[in-house]
């Protein structure tokens, strides 16, 4: 068992994943499972299962790291985000990586993903930056793994907004 697990909590963000991942993947999903489409007043509100993830992981860091308002030192707080860096990055690289190695193949076999126009490696530093959904970067978010935006909003907010609600 993790330190400090709330297990209930953790069950309940596994099915908000899975909400989000069925939202994004609902056209394959009904295509390869029709009798899923009955499940489209849901699936199809997939956002709102990104909203209750990020709350529940929100509760859950502060129950974890036990971040406390009145004694949390800068060390601290240096320490929570190499925590977070530590455990988000390297699988956000190895998918990256993974995305970009299809997209490099299909390119060369010449074959054409519906979306792999929109995988320019021009804007991959971006993204391996984890930058691509800051104000100040040109739009290509939704480039490469689309997803993957939160987990830069997400690193804008701990390097930028935190600090400036404290």
């Amino acid at each position: 068992m993790i330190k400090n697990e709330i297990r209930p909590l953790t069950g309940i963000r596994g099915i908000a994943a899975l909400w989000v991942v069925f939202f994004h993947f609902e056209s394959n999903i009904v295509h390869l499972v029709p009798s899923l489409s009955a499940l489209h007043p849901v699936i199809s509100r997939g956002p709102f299962g990104v909203d209750m993830f990020f709350v529940l992981s929100g509760f859950i860091l502060s129950s974890v790291y036990r971040i406390e308002k009145s004694n949390f030192t800068l060390r601290q707080y240096a320490e929570f985000l190499t925590n977070r860096i530590a455990r988000i990055y390297p699988d956000y690289v190895f998918c990256f990586f993974l995305l970009a190695l299809m997209v490099a193949l299909d390119r060369l076999l010449g074959r054409h993903m519906t979306e792999a126009v929109n995988y320019p490696f021009s804007t991959a530093g971006w993204h391996l930056l984890m930058v691509q959904a800051w104000p100040f970067v040109p739009a290509v978010w939704h480039n490469w793994n689309t997803p993957a935006w939160s987990v830069s909003a997400e690193w804008f907010a701990y390097l930028f907004i935190f600090p400036l609600a404290v």
